[in-house]
Parts: structure tokens; sequence; C-alpha cells
């Protein structure tokens, strides 16, 4: 008899997201998606944080890496069984949007779900109670290799430090800090001559 464990996940709105729970919710039932979306700050909030200069070149930045905006087509092409729209109408009504993901309102869903797992792609860092919550364990998957690289990006930062050894993902324990838990496995997608940032990583998601 098959084993379907209660999960709640933690994640974001993008295409790739909703592509992780799609996956998930083949082998796990889904009780709940909690997305978490913070208050924006504003332009002059990070100017005078950080200075007009660092402000400038992180909007440049932020503005020439698409590799990780990717569309729904180029990643439905790698996986012909994920329609995004689709996934989007049968999931959508467990979507939880919160703007901390630490919140009260957080906490009492888990409370009331009491899942077995909390798996997270992209999502809020969830504090020690919030973790706590799980009854079995969190998981945290996320799309680079750590310890080496972690943070958000990482198949930009990989192709700029000219280490394509370093393209893949880690499985790993969910912990209040950025990806610093406990390492359970790498996954290392097959490299062509013909990638482009974009393919890597909807390689890596896959």
């Amino acid at each position: 008899m098959e084993i379907r464990h209660k999960v709640v996940i933690l994640t974001k709105n993008s295409p790739h997201h909703w592509y992780f729970i799609f996956e998930l919710a083949k082998v796990c039932d889904v009780e709940a998606i909690i997305m978490d979306q913070p208050v924006r700050k504003s332009l002059f909030s990070k100017i005078k944080k950080h200075g007009m200069a660092w402000t400038i070149l992180k909007f440049a930045t932020k503005f020439f890496r698409r590799s990780v905006y990717i569309s729904e087509k180029e990643l439905e092409s790698y996986c012909s069984d994920f329609e995004l729209n689709s996934v989007k109408k049968t999931y959508g009504h467990i979507v939880h949007i919160v703007k901390d993901i630490n919140s009260d309102e957080s906490k009492k869903l888990l409370a009331k779900i009491r899942p077995d797992y909390l798996c997270s792609l992209g999502g809020g860092l969830i504090d020690s109670e919030g973790i706590g919550l799980a009854q079995i364990g969190a998981l945290n998957l996320h799309s680079g290799i750590s310890p080496f690289y972690n943070g958000a990006d990482m198949v930009d930062k990989v192709i700029e430090s000219r280490n394509l050894n370093f393209i893949g993902s880690t499985l790993m324990l969910l912990t209040p800090k950025i990806d610093a838990g406990p390492i359970l496995g790498h996954h290392l997608p097959d490299i062509e001559c013909v990638e482009t940032p974009h393919s890597l990583f909807c390689k890596t998601i896959v």
C-alpha cells in the first residue's frame, strides 16, 4: 500500500514554483500552499540604506539576469504533462497568500493541518517554531549546489564564475537560515553544448 504523506508547501508564485507543487502532488497529499509576498521596500528606502550606486547596480543586475524568470512555454517544453494554468486551477483554492511566513495566520494554519512535512522551494525563512509544527520533518529544495552556492540566482552566479560543474540543485533539511540545513543529496543535470542559462535552470527544476 502506497503511503502518502500530508504536506504543506512553502513557495512563491512563479511557473517553476507551480511545477514544484505539481510534482509533489503526485506523491503527497498537498493540504495547503503558503506563498509569502513581503511588502516591497520603496526605491527611496533602498537608496537611503544602500546608496545610489548600489541601488542602480542592483536594478541593472535584475534587468539583465533573466534565467530565473522562466516562461510558461519554456518550462512546459521540458515536461509534457505540466500545464501551468491547469495546475493553478487545480490547487489555487488551497493557496494562502501571506506577507510574513512567520505570521500568526501561517502558524495557526500549520497547527490546524499538522502536516507530516513542510516542503520549501523559494519560500520565506520560516522560524524554528514553524518548522517544529511539521510532524516528521521539513525539507528544502535549493536550485543551486550547496554549500558552495546559496541564495538566489544560482545559475547566473555559477556561469559568471565559470564553474559549470556546479550547475544543479540540492535537497536539504529546512532550517531558519538561508540554505543552511544538513544536505541530503545533490542533483547534477546533463549539460549539452547548446545550453543557455535559461535551459539549465529549467533542467535543475525538472
